[in-house]
Protein backbone atom coordinates (compact mmCIF):
# COMPACT_ATOMS: atom_id res chain seq x y z
CA UNK A 1 0.00 0.00 0.00
CA UNK A 2 1.10 3.47 -0.77
CA UNK A 3 1.08 5.86 2.16
CA UNK A 4 0.01 9.42 1.73
CA UNK A 5 2.10 12.06 3.42
CA UNK A 6 -0.07 14.37 5.52
CA UNK A 7 0.58 18.13 5.54
CA UNK A 8 -0.56 20.65 8.16
CA UNK A 9 -0.77 21.01 11.90
CA UNK A 10 -2.51 18.83 14.42
CA UNK A 11 -5.14 20.22 16.73
CA UNK A 12 -2.76 19.80 19.68
CA UNK A 13 -0.06 21.88 18.02
CA UNK A 14 -2.54 24.66 17.26
CA UNK A 15 -3.84 24.64 20.85
CA UNK A 16 -0.28 24.97 22.19
CA UNK A 17 0.40 27.97 19.93
CA UNK A 18 -2.85 29.66 21.02
CA UNK A 19 -2.00 29.05 24.70
CA UNK A 20 1.49 30.55 24.30
CA UNK A 21 0.07 33.62 22.54
CA UNK A 22 -2.53 34.07 25.29
CA UNK A 23 0.19 33.97 27.97
CA UNK A 24 2.31 36.52 26.09
CA UNK A 25 -0.70 38.83 25.64
CA UNK A 26 -1.53 38.50 29.33
CA UNK A 27 1.95 39.75 30.18
CA UNK A 28 2.32 42.41 27.48
CA UNK A 29 -1.01 44.25 27.71
CA UNK A 30 -0.77 45.32 31.40
CA UNK A 31 2.86 46.40 30.89
CA UNK A 32 1.91 48.47 27.85
CA UNK A 33 -0.95 50.09 29.78
CA UNK A 34 1.39 50.98 32.65
CA UNK A 35 3.94 52.58 30.34
CA UNK A 36 1.22 54.49 28.47
CA UNK A 37 -0.09 55.97 31.72
CA UNK A 38 3.40 56.89 32.83
CA UNK A 39 4.15 58.59 29.49
CA UNK A 40 0.92 60.63 29.63
CA UNK A 41 1.70 61.74 33.19
CA UNK A 42 5.16 62.85 32.04
CA UNK A 43 3.53 64.83 29.20
CA UNK A 44 1.34 66.58 31.77
CA UNK A 45 4.40 67.32 33.90
CA UNK A 46 6.18 68.78 30.89
CA UNK A 47 3.19 70.98 29.99
CA UNK A 48 2.98 72.26 33.57
CA UNK A 49 6.66 73.15 33.52
CA UNK A 50 6.30 74.93 30.17
CA UNK A 51 3.38 76.92 31.55
CA UNK A 52 5.44 77.81 34.61
CA UNK A 53 8.23 79.04 32.36
CA UNK A 54 5.80 81.25 30.42
CA UNK A 55 4.34 82.60 33.67
CA UNK A 56 7.82 83.40 34.97
CA UNK A 57 8.39 85.41 31.78
CA UNK A 58 5.20 87.34 32.54
CA UNK A 59 6.38 87.93 36.10
CA UNK A 60 9.83 89.09 34.97
CA UNK A 61 8.23 91.60 32.61
CA UNK A 62 5.33 92.83 34.78
CA UNK A 63 6.39 91.93 38.35
CA UNK A 64 3.05 90.17 38.85
CA UNK A 65 0.99 87.25 37.52
CA UNK A 66 -2.46 88.77 38.07
CA UNK A 67 -3.91 92.27 38.48
CA UNK A 68 -4.81 92.52 42.19
CA UNK A 69 -6.85 89.32 42.04
CA UNK A 70 -9.52 90.90 39.80
CA UNK A 71 -8.26 90.78 36.23
CA UNK A 72 -5.85 88.12 35.10
CA UNK A 73 -2.71 89.47 33.50
CA UNK A 74 -1.52 86.03 32.33
CA UNK A 75 -4.58 84.58 30.63
CA UNK A 76 -4.97 81.13 29.16
CA UNK A 77 -4.70 82.16 25.53
CA UNK A 78 -1.60 84.29 25.05
CA UNK A 79 0.94 85.42 27.58
CA UNK A 80 1.98 89.03 27.03
CA UNK A 81 5.68 88.47 26.56
CA UNK A 82 7.96 89.09 23.61
CA UNK A 83 7.78 85.61 22.11
CA UNK A 84 3.99 85.27 22.65
CA UNK A 85 4.39 82.02 24.56
CA UNK A 86 1.09 80.19 25.00
CA UNK A 87 -0.26 78.66 28.14
CA UNK A 88 -1.57 75.14 27.62
CA UNK A 89 -5.19 74.55 28.56
CA UNK A 90 -4.89 70.89 27.63
CA UNK A 91 -1.85 68.68 27.54
CA UNK A 92 -1.03 67.67 23.94
CA UNK A 93 -2.91 64.42 23.34
CA UNK A 94 -6.03 65.68 25.20
CA UNK A 95 -5.53 63.45 28.24
CA UNK A 96 -5.17 66.16 30.91
CA UNK A 97 -6.70 69.59 31.39
CA UNK A 98 -4.61 72.34 32.97
CA UNK A 99 -6.18 74.96 35.21
CA UNK A 100 -4.34 77.88 36.76
CA UNK A 101 -5.49 79.57 39.95
CA UNK A 102 -3.89 82.87 40.91
CA UNK A 103 -3.82 83.21 44.71
CA UNK A 104 -2.44 86.73 44.60
CA UNK A 105 -0.51 88.97 42.27
CA UNK A 106 2.66 86.94 42.84
CA UNK A 107 1.36 83.38 43.46
CA UNK A 108 -0.28 80.69 41.36
CA UNK A 109 -1.07 77.00 41.41
CA UNK A 110 -1.55 74.93 38.27
CA UNK A 111 -3.32 71.58 38.22
CA UNK A 112 -3.31 68.92 35.50
CA UNK A 113 -6.43 66.73 35.86
CA UNK A 114 -7.25 63.73 33.65
CA UNK A 115 -10.22 64.36 31.33
CA UNK A 116 -12.63 62.39 29.18
CA UNK A 117 -12.18 58.65 28.91
CA UNK A 118 -8.68 59.05 30.32
CA UNK A 119 -10.16 60.11 33.68
CA UNK A 120 -11.52 56.59 34.07
CA UNK A 121 -8.09 55.07 33.49
CA UNK A 122 -5.75 57.53 35.21
CA UNK A 123 -6.15 57.88 38.97
CA UNK A 124 -3.57 60.63 39.49
CA UNK A 125 -3.28 64.37 38.96
CA UNK A 126 -0.40 66.85 39.23
CA UNK A 127 -0.06 70.28 40.84
CA UNK A 128 2.67 72.87 40.41
CA UNK A 129 2.95 76.14 42.31
CA UNK A 130 5.00 79.29 41.85
CA UNK A 131 7.76 77.94 44.12
CA UNK A 132 8.35 75.04 41.71
CA UNK A 133 6.80 72.46 44.02
CA UNK A 134 5.49 69.66 41.74
CA UNK A 135 3.30 67.07 43.50
CA UNK A 136 1.37 64.05 42.27
CA UNK A 137 -1.91 63.19 44.03
CA UNK A 138 -4.31 60.25 43.94
CA UNK A 139 -7.71 61.39 42.60
CA UNK A 140 -9.73 59.29 45.06
CA UNK A 141 -7.88 59.82 48.33
CA UNK A 142 -5.92 63.02 47.57
CA UNK A 143 -2.90 61.25 49.02
CA UNK A 144 0.53 62.02 47.59
CA UNK A 145 1.67 59.49 44.97
CA UNK A 146 4.66 57.43 45.99
CA UNK A 147 6.24 57.44 42.55
CA UNK A 148 5.18 58.76 39.20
Amino acid sequence: MLSKKQHGFTLTELMIVVAVLAILAGIAIPSFSHFTKKAQLRKAQSALLENAHALEQVYAQNKKFANNGTGILADDSTVGVGNNARLFKEVPGNKFEITTVYTGTDKYEMTANPIGSWAGREKRYLTLDNTGNLVCYDTKTSAVCKNF
